[in-house]
């Protein structure tokens, strides 16, 4: 319910500042398989209690380890953010086209909260991450906007499934697929809009004196084009 999730994201953030960046990296790369969960777990068009807790709560607790001494750490925010990028954007699309309410008016209360998260927290995050002094760092970061770019070949699990066993609750999303027997469902990444926002930047990497940033930055050129 409402208040095991609560105790388990307070849980979380409290993770997420420990002392040991072992316990950090582990932490923020569970940030992306919590939302996955609670994201799925209501109807669609209801953004439930947890939802917005989950996201309003992890988020920016994650965010600011963008200035964590630790490289390692970064490296893991990076990867989380791709991750929460592919998650929100794929949702987004799921939802269409939208259901009416009772009074006739189109529901996109969830959506737009979505969108909000990938706009102004997540492309700002990832913006920054790619100017990391680290160019490993930096090589991740693309690798995030690649993965978002192309978007994501998994099982949709329908909204407010009562179906899933535990195993498959905290799996990582991107071994969700092999999971199942049925046919993975494409999910569209990154819209042109989020994409040219990242544009200016990512040229720049192409020019970079880092042989691991320019070559990550010319493997994100077939899924931007796609």
């Amino acid at each position: 319910g409402d208040h095991w999730s609560s105790v388990i994201i307070d849980v979380l953030v409290a993770l997420l500042t420990d002392s040991d960046e072992r316990v950090r990296i582990e932490a923020i790369l569970c940030v992306p398989r919590l939302a996955d969960i609670v994201l799925l777990s209501s109807p669609p068009g209801v953004v439930p209690a947890g939802e917005s807790s989950v996201l309003d709560a992890l988020v920016p607790a994650a965010i600011k380890l963008q200035k964590d001494p630790s490289a390692s750490v970064r490296i893991a925010l990076a990867t989380t953010a791709g991750e929460l990028l592919t998650l929100l954007v794929g949702l987004q699309r799921e939802e269409q086209p939208l259901k009416e309410s009772p009074e006739g008016k189109p529901i996109q209360r969830s959506i737009r909260y979505e969108k909000r998260h990938v706009d102004e927290r997540l492309i700002p995050l990832v913006q920054k991450l790619l100017h990391d002094a680290d160019p490993e760092v930096t090589s991740s970061a693309l690798r995030a906007v690649s993965n978002a770019s192309r978007g994501t070949a998994r099982e949709i699990r329908p909204r407010f499934s009562t179906e899933d066993d535990d195993s498959q609750s905290i799996a990582p999303m991107s071994s969700r697929a092999s999971m199942e027997n049925k046919d993975p469902v494409f999910l569209p990444g990154l819209s042109e809009e989020q994409v040219l926002r990242l544009l200016p930047t990512l040229s720049e990497l192409a020019n970079s004196k880092q042989w691991r940033v320019r070559q990550s930055a010319v493997e994100i050129v077939p899924a931007l084009l796609g």
